[in-house]
């Protein structure tokens, strides 16, 4: 974004929600930029196009997310292709509304190996309301594990969310819980915030492919990532109305997966 201050322009970049500056110019070329003006909603900043000067120009028409999705590796698309939104959810903007009213979205996977045969489920969810926003299963590949069918869920809807963001052009940061009740998957991913290059032993990990590339989009802007276990199968022992939200909402990625 650049702000013209009569003899010069400044250039700013958005990070955690602030305006930071990046370098001035003496001069900047116009084509293709528009005017825009910082407004706050929720506490966010928005860049805004404004009205008069949105009438006034046509942009170029938006490929279709499943347009979009073509442009993105083979593995991605594959990975994504079941999804649902949840009741009332009809767009990712709404997605994008819930987290920022929760301040915060929950991710919730779950994965089931028989055999070699491996399936997972997720969810994405307002941690406040419970309302389910989108949802997901599918099967998962290689050699069956536990830990590597729960690191399936984990990294399909970290991918989901990533390509939704880039989809809409969002900038400002996502914060997401990943929940999780496989407990070596998430100590492995709340260690790893502690380091970015891999340690030899690290490498040396079992199923660190799947577990990696999990990290990997679960840690990719604009998301930021906070780990958490929960024991599951509690519904076994308690009623649901006795079960905390991540609970609940692990009770329903498990039947996902």
């Amino acid at each position: 974004m650049f702000e013209f201050l009569g003899e010069y322009w400044k250039e700013y970049t958005v990070q955690n929600n602030e305006l930071i500056f990046a370098a001035r110019h003496a001069g900047v070329s116009l084509d293709g930029l528009l005017p825009t003006q910082v407004v706050k909603f929720l506490d966010r900043l928005r860049l805004e196009v404004p009205p008069e000067v949105r009438s006034s120009v046509k942009l170029a028409p938006r490929d279709s997310f499943d347009d979009f999705l073509l442009q993105q590796p083979e593995w991605k698309q594959d990975l994504i292709q079941n999804r649902t939104f949840g009741e009332g959810v009809s767009s990712f903007m709404d997605v994008l509304y819930q987290h920022d009213v929760a301040d915060g979205i929950c991710i919730v996977s779950d994965g089931s190996v028989k055999g070699h045969n491996m399936t997972y489920g997720w969810v994405i969810a307002n941690p406040k309301t419970e309302a389910v926003l989108v949802e997901g299963k599918g099967p998962g590949w290689g050699l069956g594990s536990s830990l590597r069918a729960e690191a399936f869920g984990l990294l399909v809807a970290n991918v989901f969310l990533c390509l939704m963001c880039k989809y809409v052009n969002r900038l400002e940061p996502v914060k997401v819980k990943n929940v999780a009740d496989n407990k070596t998957l998430i100590d492995r991913c709340i260690e790893h915030l502690e380091y970015k290059d891999l340690y030899p032993n690290a490498v040396m990990d079992s199923e660190r492919d799947a577990m990696e590339e999990a990290f990997r989009e679960a840690t990719s802007p604009p998301l930021t990532a906070e780990f958490e276990w929960v024991r599951g199968h509690q519904n076994d022992d308690e009623s649901l109305d006795k079960l905390s939200t991540e609970s609940r909402l692990n009770i329903l990625a498990d039947r996902l997966a």
